[in-house]
């Protein structure tokens, strides 16, 4: 079942989990000083559109042309590093049928080579829009900005390193927030937090942020089993 959940956003996670697992804290991502303008902002700022618009792209209203047209503009994307690629889109599709898509990526300006922005074009429509922040932003500030999640879904990941995916879906805005624990720590300290009906730790960072148009496909197949109440952070 949580195969099924996770295959629309595997893709993007890759890049994610390959990373190395060690970590210095509960910050589990690294970054490299960059300068605040070469930064997207809009997650904790709301502008220049309220999601799942992103930098006036709309899922389900942008076309091919409106992505490409943004995405030179933005002062954080390199422009001579936009890539058009072939893909596969499932979230429209009937019992899982793949529906030809294209993936438009975005790569940074800082760091160098870095991928900030991904969007799936499905028929010259966006379907799926994600982000992944090139500077430090936690869940307590994104929860801060959106209020409380209205679903929460993790999983371990892994073998020899067992690390957890961490899930938090706000439907009104269509936004999922994913945050990775590379740690190999067995059980994976994060998703056993959470299982046992603990609250999250601080200091846990965003690793990306997915928009779509309606609720994907897979997050309405999450099972009452996978979906667990917010549980909220500890106190620092």
């Amino acid at each position: 079942m949580r195969k099924t959940i996770f295959k629309i956003i595997i893709v993007s996670l890759v890049i994610i989990i390959s990373a190395s697992c060690n970590s210095l804290s509960e910050s589990t991502s690294t970054f490299s000083t960059v300068s605040s303008e070469l930064t997207d902002q809009s997650i904790l700022t709301n502008n220049p559109c309220t999601a799942p618009c992103w930098n006036n792209l709309i899922p389900d209203q942008s076309s091919t042309g409106d992505t490409l047209e943004v995405l030179t503009h933005l002062a954080f994307i390199d422009p001579y590093n936009i890539r058009v690629l072939t893909s596969s889109w499932w979230a429209d599709s009937e019992g899982g049928e793949v529906i030809p898509a294209i993936l438009i990526r975005g790569l940074c300006v800082q760091p160098a080579e870095t991928v900030c922005v991904e969007i799936t074009v499905v028929e010259d429509k966006v379907k799926q829009i994600s982000i992944s922040p090139n500077y430090r932003i936690t869940l307590e500030e994104v929860v801060g900005n959106w209020g409380d999640p209205e679903d929460m879904v993790s999983h371990p990941y892994g073998a020899e390193c067992v690390g957890c995916i961490v899930n938090l879906f706000w439907s009104d805005f269509s936004m999922l927030v994913t945050s990775v624990d590379r740690r190999c720590v067995k059980g994976a300290k994060i998703c056993q937090i959470i299982y046992g009906g603990g609250k999250i730790p601080p200091g846990y960072v965003v690793d990306e942020i997915t928009y779509t148009g309606s609720v994907p496909s897979y997050v309405k197949k999450w099972s009452k089993d996978s979906r667990m109440p917010w549980p909220g952070f500890e106190s620092p």
